[in-house]
C-alpha cells in the first residue's frame, strides 16, 4: 500500500510539472506572438513613415549628374600634371567664381549678378547644361546653408528665368528637381526646413515654370508628415505657411486666390489639431484646475523671417 501511495504522489507531481511546463510555453509562445506582431506594426509603421516622399506632378527625378564633387574627385586622381586635369580645374575655377558672385548679392542688386553670370559664361564657354546645373546647385546649396537669404535667393531665381537666357531654360524644373531630392533624403533638421523655406519663397512669387499644382503637392506631404508625427513636422508645416503667406521687407509677392486654395489642406491640419488639443483638455470642475494633454502637437516654434 504505502508503494502505491508513493507511485501516486510521484504521478501527481509529475503531473503537475508537466501542466506547469505546458501552461509556461503556452504563455511564452502567446508573448512571442504578441512581442512579433508588435515589432510588424511598429516595422509598418516606420516603413510608411519612411515612405512618405515628396513628389511633385509632372516633375521626373533627377538623374545622376556629373556634380562638382565629382569632378574634384576625379582631379585628385589624376593629378595636377595631366593634360586631361586641365578641364577639371577650369570646371573648379569656373565654380569658385559662380560662388563668389551668388555670395555678393545683396537686397536690389539681381540685375549686377545676372550681368556678371553673363560674363563668366561668356569667358569659359561651357555647354549649356553644365552651366545651368552648377548654378542652380550653388544656389540651392546657399539657401540649405543661410535662411537669411532665403527671399534674396528667390527673387534672383525669378530674374534669372525672366532673363530668358539659353542657359536658364527650364531652370525652375531643374532647381526643384534638386531641391525634391534634398528634401526625401536630407537627415539634417536644419537644411530640411531651409529647403521647405527655399521652395514657399519662390511658390509666392508667382515664378515661370513654376505649377500651381507643386504647393498643392507640397502641402499634401507636409501635412501627410504632420499626420505621421514625424518629428518637427508640425515646425515645417507652419515654417511652409508663414514664409508663404508673409511678404519680406518691400516684397510685393501675394498669392493669386487658385494658389491660396492650394494651401487650404494645411490649414485644415492645423484646425484639426487645434480642435484635438482642446477635446483632450481635462477640466476639473470642482477645483477649478486645467490639466492639458502631454502630447500636444500644436506646441512649435514658427520663425518668422
Amino acid at each position: 500500500m504505502f508503494f502505491n501511495i508513493m507511485i501516486s504522489i510521484i504521478s501527481s507531481l509529475f503531473s503537475s510539472i508537466v501542466i506547469t511546463i505546458a501552461v509556461l510555453f503556452v504563455c511564452f509562445a502567446l508573448l512571442l506572438f504578441i512581442g512579433l506582431c508588435g515589432a510588424c506594426l511598429f516595422g509598418k509603421f516606420t516603413f510608411y513613415r519612411s515612405k512618405i516622399k515628396l513628389i511633385l506632378e509632372g516633375l521626373p527625378e533627377l538623374k545622376s549628374e556629373k556634380s562638382i564633387q565629382s569632378v574634384m574627385d576625379a582631379l585628385s586622381k589624376k593629378g595636377l600634371d595631366e593634360a586631361d586635369a586641365r578641364p577639371l580645374i577650369t570646371r573648379i575655377d569656373w565654380w569658385n567664381r559662380i560662388n563668389l558672385l551668388v555670395n555678393s548679392l545683396t537686397e536690389n542688386q539681381p540685375e549686377l549678378l545676372i550681368n556678371g553670370m553673363k560674363v563668366l559664361v561668356g569667358q569659359y564657354g561651357f555647354q549649356v547644361d553644365l552651366i545651368k546645373a552648377d548654378l542652380v546647385q550653388i544656389i540651392v546649396n546657399k539657401g540649405l546653408e543661410d535662411a537669411s537669404k532665403t527671399h534674396l535667393l528667390a527673387h534672383l531665381c525669378h530674374r534669372l528665368i525672366e532673363s530668358q537666357t539659353v542657359w536658364t531654360q527650364h531652370f525652375a524644373q531643374l532647381l526643384f528637381q534638386i531641391v525634391v531630392k534634398e528634401l526625401n533624403t536630407l537627415s539634417d533638421v536644419g537644411k530640411k526646413n531651409n529647403a521647405i523655406r527655399l521652395m514657399a519663397a519662390i511658390f509666392k512669387r508667382r515664378v515661370p515654370g513654376v505649377p500651381d499644382i507643386w504647393i498643392s503637392d507640397t502641402a499634401k506631404w507636409l501635412v501627410k508628415r504632420f499626420d505621421a508625427e514625424i518629428e518637427h513636422s508640425g515646425e515645417q508645416l507652419c515654417l511652409f505657411l508663414s514664409t508663404i503667406l508673409v511678404n519680406e521687407h518691400d516684397d510685393d509677392c501675394s498669392l493669386l486666390p487658385s494658389q491660396q486654395r492650394q494651401l487650404l489642406p494645411c490649414v485644415k491640419a492645423l484646425e484639426n489639431a487645434i480642435l484635438g488639443r482642446k477635446s483632450n483638455r481635462v477640466v476639473n470642475v470642482e477645483q477649478g484646475t486645467v490639466n492639458p494633454d502631454n502630447e500636444n502637437r500644436c506646441d512649435v516654434e514658427v520663425e518668422l523671417h
